[in-house]
């Protein structure tokens, strides 16, 4: 996949930039072409990474490739649920609202909304297992242990991670092959 990445320069031009560097190094390092459902990223030092409507990517990261990796794949899992499996998710929020029914304020998560919070449950596994199929478990725990958002949403899921696992499988929401057949031996 071509990947065509956009900056935004005024005063933090050298962040953006070595942001970009990192991106591209990530990539030539990693076969992230099974995770990649956007080809549009845009860099913008000092604003909260999001997806939509271009995925986009703070500085914050850059001196962590492991983290920067993981806001990537992050972003990009957003883009998979959207464009690929947006059913498949409308089916998967009332098993975890019942699951989860008292979830935390979406302010101390850092969330939109509770729906966001539900939402993360998804995305957040998701992004777990792309990271540590290319970083391995090891690599990846600290990251999603100590995380700067969604603290309550990523031990949620490290806590539940098998059942959580069988409701994408159920729902067929997981995009990813490999990951597929490991959480098949989960069940």
């Amino acid at each position: 996949m071509t990947l065509t990445v956009s900056t935004d320069l005024g005063t933090a031009r050298q962040n953006a930039a070595r942001a970009e560097a990192m991106l591209h190094r990530l990539r030539a390092a990693h076969d992230l072409s099974q995770y990649e459902f956007t080809k549009a990223v845009r860099i913008a030092p000092g604003e909260i990474p999001h997806s939509h409507p271009v995925l986009t990517l703070s500085t914050a990261w850059i001196g962590d490739a492991d983290r920067f990796l993981a806001m990537y794949l992050h972003e990009q899992m957003h883009w998979y649920l959207t464009d690929h499996r947006s059913a498949a998710l409308e089916e998967t929020m009332a098993p975890l609202r019942h699951r989860y029914p008292d979830v935390p304020s979406p302010a101390s998560q850092r969330a939109r909304d509770e729906a966001s919070i539900y939402l993360h449950l998804v995305v957040n596994l998701l992004e777990i297992v792309a990271v540590e199929s290319l970083i391995g478990a090891d690599r990846a725990r600290p990251i999603f242990e100590t995380p700067p958002v969604y603290p309550w949403i990523y031990a949620t899921v490290l806590a539940a991670r098998e059942d959580i696992t069988a409701l994408l499988i159920d729902t067929e929401i997981l995009p990813i092959p490999d990951a597929r057949q490991s959480f098949g031996k989960l069940r």
